[in-house]
């Protein structure tokens, strides 16, 4: 068996208090940014942050790369809009406009598209968008009404999951779905009824975590398509909210709103988790690896924190 490389986090200069919910990389840097704040910070070691202008203070939810741009959704928290943003670099901003307002919660590129999916928020919704640049888009239609949590995709698939079913009364669902282009979608279901939070690609599976705020659990899920689930199991029960990988391993980290937490996890394959350890209990937000080290940031207004986990 190939030796994995070695994992340990250390805690970093912060890069301010603030509620740091989601993070993106281009491969070398990181991108922060909050619901509702106009100031986005980049760095590309997670030591000195510098702080960018974002074109309004719209509740900005997520970020992807597509190699050349980043596309910047929002409408986290319940705040509706259609407000959206492309850069180059990470650092000069120009705002865009989504085809229509919604809770606007993931944004992922594959295919040769950005696909942005909706988070109902307490309202029926299964609206999804795409565009091939992150300027033009347009309105797309999921398989069915749910809050759609998270998407990821395979290079070829995109794979989304929901986090609560609209109406249901409950913030478990076992609703997926999956897209070759991002427009036509084809209904899938999920192993468990769970608070599923997010998902990422690597090592040839979509690996899906669950573990909302209020719902601390171990449950986890591999597909190699998308349509097929196999349960897994994470090593603690936790408020899983963010995966990433990095080429070697996936990562996961915990985040309820309100669930401070040391524990982290590694994996290099979905199915085989071990706990790692984080250097300070705290709600942790964002999770990415920019090609060096993964690192995470804290998502609680007022508390200032960082850690990054390089590979030897």
């Amino acid at each position: 068996m190939k030796k994995l490389p070695n994992f340990n986090w250390t805690a970093q200069t912060s890069p301010g208090t603030g509620a740091y919910n989601n993070m993106a990389s281009n491969g070398s840097l990181f991108l922060i940014f909050q619901n509702g704040v106009a100031t986005a910070k980049t760095s590309t070691d997670a030591v000195t942050w510098t702080a960018r202008t974002l074109p309004s203070t719209a509740a900005w939810a997520s970020c992807a790369w597509n190699g050349s741009v980043f596309s910047l959704v929002a409408g986290g928290g319940g705040s509706a809009g259609t407000s959206a943003a492309t850069s180059s670099d990470g650092i000069t901003w120009t705002a865009r406009s989504l085809p229509s307002s919604q809770n606007w919660a993931a944004v992922a590129w594959g295919s040769s598209v950005f696909c942005a999916i909706t988070n109902g928020n307490g309202t029926a919704n299964n609206v999804a968008a795409t565009s091939s640049d992150g300027i033009t888009w347009t309105g797309r239609t999921l398989p069915s009404t749910s809050n759609w949590a998270a998407i990821a995709s395979s290079g070829s698939v995109f794979s989304a999951i929901a986090g609560n079913v609209f109406g249901s009364g409950s913030n478990v669902t076992n609703v997926a779905a999956t897209s070759s282009d991002g427009i036509t979608w084809t209904a899938r279901t999920l192993p468990s009824s769970s608070a599923w939070t997010a998902i990422a690609w690597g090592s040839s599976v979509f690996c899906a975590i669950a573990g909302a705020s209020g719902s601390a659990t171990t449950v986890a899920a591999t597909s190699p398509d998308g349509a097929t689930w196999t349960s897994r199991t994470l090593p603690a029960a936790q408020q899983w909210n963010k995966i990433a990988w990095n080429g070697s391993v996936f990562c996961a980290t915990p985040g309820g709103n309100s669930a401070a937490s040391t524990i982290s996890a590694t994996s290099p394959d979905g199915i085989t988790w071990t706990q790692r350890t984080l250097p300070a209990s705290l709600v942790w937000g964002g999770l990415a690896w920019n090609g060096t080290a993964f690192c995470v940031v804290t998502n609680t207004f007022g508390t200032a924190g960082s850690a990054t986990a390089p590979m030897h």
